[in-house]
């Protein structure tokens, strides 16, 4: 196994919430059922994936990709009656609450900050790919989810292109998490409950 360079930085000490502080947060917060639903199913994939990543030699700290996964959309409600970014609000939110590690993998879940290219797996890749493969509640290719973004938020030619910039950089990710899952991409599943 190959020695991964973040992996002290990975393995630091950081306190995070349980799966019950973090929905109790997102009710505070957000409040609406549907975003929530949206949230637990993220959460859902993304473990499944980090889990899988896990078992292959990766190193993901399953605590934090869980409990960012739970609160990556925790202003989105607010964000929607404001026009704010809502992954900056909720970066903004999480690290007055003092959770500083989430709220980086939190603000990277719309557009990551650095490209995939290294060859490790990061929790913000994984929030992200998993956030860009859930529509409301279901697991859905990146083609439906970004067919059905388009509709509801490129209103001009710069959201477009904006949006089909993301959307390559979506199937990045999903290349290299699928590459080394050795797994077609539709394959991906959260866990039955």
């Amino acid at each position: 196994m190959r020695e991964d360079p973040l992996g002290k930085q990975r393995n630091r000490p950081t306190k995070v919430p349980s799966k019950g502080e973090c929905l109790d947060l997102l009710r505070r917060y957000n409040g609406r059922e549907h975003i929530i639903r949206h949230c637990i199913k993220v959460a859902e994939l993304a473990l499944s994936i980090s889990t899988a990543l896990n078992r292959r030699g990766e190193n993901l700290n399953l605590n934090l990709v869980g409990a960012a996964a739970l609160l990556h959309d925790i202003t989105k409600a607010e964000s929607l009656d404001s026009g704010e970014d809502h992954s900056l609000t909720a970066y903004q939110l999480l690290r007055k609450l003092g959770h500083n590690r989430i709220a980086e993998i939190v603000r990277q879940h719309v557009f990551l900050l650095k490209h995939p290219d290294s060859a490790w797996v990061s929790e913000e890749e994984v929030v992200n790919y998993s956030d860009k493969r859930v529509r409301h509640d279901q697991i859905v290719t990146l083609r439906d989810r970004f067919d059905d973004l388009r509709v509801r938020y490129c209103k001009d030619e710069g959201q477009k292109e904006w949006m089909d910039r993301l959307e390559a950089l979506s199937y990045r990710i999903e290349n290299k998490i699928c590459s080394k899952l050795d797994i077609e991409p539709e394959k991906l599943a959260a866990p039955q409950r």
